[in-house]
């Protein structure tokens, strides 16, 4: 052991090394993967350590022990037969190597020298930050957690390849140096007394490090020995007490021996002047170097201009050179960035006529000073965060803390799809922002619209679960009142509700035409169709069961060019079909085939289409959210990063049924390529899934914004101020705003309310209490605060009616004529509401919207293709009567209202009848019996499109059926008539040989032959015909035989074609009928709602 100024001697055993107590968890050193083998380090390759024999074992242990401090790096050296408990050198030498490999280049020793070096730092901090798992920026010199309010000094500089999670304090612990401690901290005690010089204040000594403020030639340098820094846990006289020693096991009086710095550090005092060391000489050892350590030179600018005051100049402070501030490069990119994209995404900005959230809407002029007193107050909800179960997501006292994004609709009776989607609008931002109601587009807007824009506004985290459920139910009661066969408490799918809320929106529209070439058989030009939607519902295909991305489904809907079977002559590829894409929705919203299972989903989407100028285009947009169902319940999961922002792995969550309507942020992800949960996505079909277009700056607007910064260094340079030489802003408007529509709904659930100061107080307070305010007992009532609440003893008891109403008579009004038993008990069918109520047009949350393909007149762009189709189908409305007379009616009584309400048909019963509710005798049987005739109606329109429809489909059939009755008929003639002509055909062949072997017999005898050669020749020719005539008989025989097994060949053949082409006609047949039985079966269930 040296002196106190020397360095620290290398110890025997690693035992002998004093170390602060490492921090748990320990690293997980063992998570991180080797090294290359073509690494070196030190001149060694990583690969072949075991021939590295320059430092031997026993020091590898020790620097093991002392380079490993805080990191689990130890693994049991096991054999076949025993287990080693010490390290070889080779796995120790491994170990050091890889250790090297993960640490910072500015950290990791530059030679043998270094490595030796036990007063260096050591610890995870010194790793790399961007590896993973991450290491924590701990280390013996700093083995505690930065502070949130730690002092960044004016030296850090944040690093461009930084992770942006990352803090500035705790980035600039990773970069504190190891050569050399000094913790700079400034610490309250700091702050308040008055330092010497502007240095001093920022933590940087010049006295500690005095060889710097002189040039490197001068040669008398002077050190103060007393100046040296030690590590915290050296610094036993005033840190460490009896209690610290004893729970640390650390003896800190008296010191066995003092820690001091070696010759590698810039603090060394030990010789003479500065050592050559390996690490920059920085005055203020807080960095490592970034680069290389033989390129520091002299800076003068380092050096106080003064050390003393001048002597003219009185000493009334410190003479200091300030520096100019320093911006960070991405703190300025980033304002800049956000600054264009708000120009790019200005019409998805939430307009300012949209109900604010904030604060209450400024349009009222004040004329007089009690105008003035017309104020309204706010509720806001002031939660941060909730603890709940990472599982169940239940509330739970001791479960993990979740961010708290807002609150939603309150489950009850099967609301949860309804729930979701007003969730979603208010996510969305439906009907609020600048696009939606731009060009005056909110007058467009229905009544169902205006109500679903009010429910997205409502603040529901202010409203308890009653009023929350209440608040919901009037606007789902408006919402079925308006449709058909809809019951309040029955399952409804998103996207039902979804189409009917969203007609008028702009920000979900798109346009695209579609030109269509016709088949050459109709010799008639070309069209064009034009089409407008706001959704996309891609159709199934073969294949898409097992995974599909959703980029391809668009794809099909958005074709290019495809080709169609022409009706009329039957061609595969007559018809050509071709789209063109003329204005993408700025936020895409996509429903799917329950068989079809999506690839990948939350990731960002990309795909091709052509626009309107036969260009080649491709759109891309990332994932907002979407509606998801689980066994017949919805839940809403939504990214939980803003536009811009890097892509988290988390995700919001809403759902209504879960403590009362919570919606959560920073929600783990499932898997970081598809955050949802497989359960709420695998073998389910997704609802509706939104996507947000990603969009560039133009070209103009870069130009722009480079054109305003060059103007601004213009000023710069012209030694001018910039807000004095520029172009002045416009300031903001100041106009009132307006209401675009009155409300539909009730106040039930506004933020602001109408608030005076005046209520509340008792009496009218005096002169005397006007002139001591603390005299005065201000009694402020809490319920006048908030008008929805009403306190029933405030009110006067003369409003209450102890009589009931007297029994209103309808014989008073009507004929005695009139007064028929008969009619009166035909003027409201027994249990007509009832089997209106029992009615519903869906059967479960999970049906889409091919369940209403057979209804052409629903889709507004045509029945639905095979490739999908691009729009909602519109639900069942009240139909609006046709052919009805309106005529006064002629009577002694007066009825002002009373109108005929039948046909001509109209039967004097029902007439009187009709008489009688058309009064305004009992609301409530008026609206039933009027909806009673309403339902009739559309029954008797639904029968007659089935009887219509039963026709068509028996014609055909019957159609069909003759047809393949006359083309079995022709085969069976035309393989009758075959036969007969194959058997003439042989009989033909048969007698022009037989007339041609007679030919061949019969010769005349031209020339007189002798008797003795004309006997031997007749015998001879005799022979010779026999033969012939035999071959002539076999032959025909044989042909004969040939004809006939032909005939009986071509009879089976045409009997055998026969009963196929039966078969293949009652099989037809069978089809039409199975599938008009089960569109009669759909028919007749419509039938009977």
């Amino acid at each position: 052991m040296t002196g106190e100024g020397g360095p620290t001697p290398f110890p025997r055993k690693p035992e002998q090394l004093v170390q602060p107590p490492q921090p748990l968890p320990l690293y997980d050193f063992k998570a991180l993967a080797d090294p290359p083998d073509t690494w070196a380090f030190l001149d060694v390759l990583y690969g072949r350590v075991e021939d590295c024999r320059v430092v031997k074992v026993s020091q590898l242990r020790v620097l093991v022990k002392h380079y490993f401090w805080g990191i689990d790096w130890a693994q049991n050296q096991k054999t076949a037969r025993t287990t080693r408990k010490a390290h070889n050198q080779t796995t120790l030498t491994k170990a050091l190597w890889k250790l090297f490999w993960y640490m910072q280049d500015e950290h990791r020793p530059k030679s043998y020298a270094d490595l030796l070096n036990l007063d260096r730092d050591t610890g995870p901090r010194l790793f790399r930050y961007d590896i993973t798992p991450r290491p924590p920026p701990l280390s013996q010199w700093f083995p505690n957690q930065p502070d949130d309010r730690a002092f960044i000094l004016p030296a850090y500089f944040r690093p461009l390849d930084a992770p942006l999670d990352l803090p500035d304090v705790v980035i600039q612990q990773y970069m504190y140096s190891a050569d050399s401690f000094n913790e700079p901290t400034v610490t309250q005690q700091m702050v308040d007394q008055p330092f010497d010089n502007e240095q001093q204040f920022l933590g940087i000594n010049f006295a500690a490090n005095r060889f710097l403020q002189m040039p490197p030639d001068d040669e008398d340098l002077v050190y103060d020995k007393e100046l040296v820094q030690v590590p915290w846990y050296e610094q036993a006289d005033y840190l460490f007490d009896a209690d610290l020693e004893a729970s640390f096991n650390i003896q800190t009086t008296p010191r066995k021996r003092k820690r001091s710095l070696s010759p590698s550090a810039p603090n060394y005092r030990g010789l003479a002047a500065p050592p050559a060391s390996t690490v920059q000489a920085f005055q203020g050892p807080v960095f490592a170097s970034r680069r290389d350590p033989s390129e520091w030179t002299w800076q003068p600018g380092l050096q106080p201009e003064y050390v003393s005051p001048p002597p003219d100049e009185p000493q009334v402070g410190p003479i200091i050179q300030l520096a100019e501030p320093v911006y960070e490069h991405q703190i300025v990119a980033e304002a800049i960035e956000k600054a264009l994209m708000q120009v790019v995404y200005a019409d998805l900005e939430r307009d300012p006529s949209a109900p604010s959230r904030n604060e209450p809407v400024k349009n009222i002029t004040a004329h007089r000073f009690k105008d003035l007193l017309q104020m309204k107050i706010g509720a806001f909800s002031n939660i941060s965060s909730v603890r709940v179960s990472p599982i169940t997501f239940k509330w739970d006292s001791k479960g993990a803390s979740f961010p708290l994004r807002g609150r939603g609709p309150v489950w009850h009776a099967d609301s949860c799809a309804t729930d979701c989607v007003i969730m979603v609008g208010r996510l969305l931002d439906v009907g609020c922002t600048r696009v939606d109601r731009a060009n005056n587009r909110s007058a467009e807007f229905t009544e169902i619209e205006k109500s679903y824009i009010e429910a997205t506004n409502i603040a529901w985290e202010i409203l308890d679960e009653k009023m929350a459920i209440r608040a919901r139910d009037e606007f789902l009661q408006k919402f079925i009142d308006g449709q058909l066969h809809l019951r309040m408490g029955e399952p409804l799918p998103p996207w039902a509700v979804w189409s009917q809320v969203t007609k008028s929106i702009s920000q979900f529209r798109y346009h695209h035409i579609e030109r269509v070439t016709p088949c050459k058989c109709e010799n008639t030009q070309s069209f064009i169709n034009y089409h407008e939607g706001s959704c996309i519902l891609p159709g199934y295909r073969r294949g898409d069961d097992k995974g599909v991305a959703v980029g391809t489904l668009i794809e099909r809907c958005f074709y290019d060019r495809k080709s169609f079977s022409c009706k009329r002559c039957g061609d595969p590829l007559g018809v050509t079909g071709e789209r063109r894409v003329g204005q993408l929705p700025l936020r895409l919203v996509m429903t799917f085939d329950v068989k079809t299972r999506l690839r990948n989903h939350t990731q960002h989407l990309s795909f091709k289409y052509t626009d309107y100028d036969d260009k080649k285009r491709v759109a891309h947009y990332r994932w907002l959210g979407g509606i998801y169902n689980n066994e017949e319940h919805a839940r809403v999961y939504w990214t939980d990063s803003n536009r811009g922002e890097q892509t988290e792995t988390n995700v919001m969550m809403y759902d209504s049924q879960l403590n009362k309507g919570l919606l959560l942020g920073g929600v783990p992800a499932f898997k970081p390529e598809d955050r949802v949960p497989n359960e709420w996505v695998n073998q389910r079909a997704i609802p509706l899934l939104f996507y947000e277009r990603i969009m560039d700056p133009s070209s103009e607007l870069l130009a722009s914004a480079h054109t305003a910064v060059s103007d601004m260094a213009s000023i710069l340079q012209s030694d001018k101020n910039v807000l004095e030489a520029h172009v002045a802003w416009i300031p903001p408007s100041t106009e009132p705003q307006f209401d675009p529509w009155d409300r539909v709904l009730s106040d039930m659930g506004e933020r602001f309310t109408d608030y005076n100061p005046s209520w509340g107080w008792d009496g009218d307070p005096s002169v005397n209490d006007l002139e001591n305010p603390s005299a005065t007992n201000v009694a402020l009532d809490p319920a006048l605060i908030d008008p929805t609440v009403i306190d029933q003893s405030l009110l006067d008891p003369s409003l209450y009616s102890n009589t009931s109403a007297p029994v209103f008579d309808i014989s008073a009004f009507l004929e005695s004529s009139m007064m028929d038993d008969d009619i009166l008990a035909q003027q409201i069918p027994q249990g007509s509401m009832q089997d209106i109520l029992k009615t519903h047009l869906f059967q479960s949350m999970l049906d889409t919207p091919d369940w209403l393909s057979s209804y052409e007149h629903l889709w507004p762009s045509g029945k639905p293709s095979k490739d999908g189709a691009l729009e909602f189908p519109d639900l069942p409305t009240w139909p609006s009567p046709k052919g009805r007379k309106r005529r006064r009616m002629q009577s002694d009584t007066s009825m002002p209202d009373a109108y005929d309400q039948g046909s001509d048909q109209t039967t004097s019963g029902e007439h009187k009848a009709i008489v009688m509710l058309s009064q305004n005798i009992d609301p409530r049987q008026r609206e039933a019996y009027e909806n009673h005739q309403k339902e009739q109606e559309l029954q008797a329109y639904l029968k007659r499109k089935k009887d219509k429809w039963w026709s068509e489909k028996k014609k055909e059939r019957k159609s069909e059926n003759e047809e393949q009755i006359r083309e079995r008929n022709i085969k069976i003639y035309e393989a009758q008539k075959a036969k007969e002509k194959a058997k003439e055909e042989a009989k033909q062949k048969e007698k022009a040989k037989e007339q041609a072997a007679a030919r061949a017999t019969i010769k005349p005898a031209t020339t007189r032959i002798p008797p003795t050669v004309a006997s031997s020749s007749t015998a001879q020719q005799r022979g010779n015909a026999y033969s012939q005539s035999k071959a002539i008989q076999d032959e025909k025989a044989k042909q004969k035989a040939d004809a006939v097994k032909k005939a009986a060949e071509a009879e089976a053949e045409a009997q055998r074609q026969a009963k196929i082409d039966e078969r293949k006609a009652k099989k037809e047949a069978s089809k039409p009928q199975a599938a008009d039985t089960g569109a009669m079966k759909k028919s007749a269930d419509v039938s009977e709602l």
